[in-house]
């Protein structure tokens, strides 16, 4: 796990997607949202010390955007590209995206083709 104190976004690609997210904040429930594939975000470090610069893609870039987000008073209910479903439709709805992506393997364990 890391930590990102006062984390700022300072960039986000004009390329997007589409993924579902689901949140503590809102149980039962989750949905389409469409975000940034990569993003560059300044933080200061736990230990101390000036800022630093982290680049982020894909599943990172996603979480780090939804939390920040939450920083900002949003949720990602807030964000939504579609319909609610439940938290076990939208997980099944995200882990055929992830496996289209290449994310995490086929139900048979063989890998899924990256798509990037």
């Amino acid at each position: 796990m890391r930590a990102y104190l006062n984390p700022t976004l300072e960039w986000s690609s004009d390329e997007a997607e589409e993924d579902y997210e689901g949140c503590l904040s809102i149980d039962g429930v989750g949905g389409p949202v469409r975000r940034a594939v990569a993003i560059r975000m300044s933080f200061e470090p736990p230990e101390g010390g000036e800022r630093k610069t982290i680049a982020l893609r894909d599943w990172d870039a996603r979480i780090a955007q939804h939390e920040l987000d939450h920083l900002d008073g949003a949720l990602y209910v807030d964000k939504l590209a579609g319909e609610l479903v439940s938290t076990e439709e939208a997980r099944k709805l995200r882990d055929r995206l992830h496996r289209a992506r290449g994310w995490i393997p086929a139900p048979d364990g063989t890998a899924a083709a990256t798509a990037r």
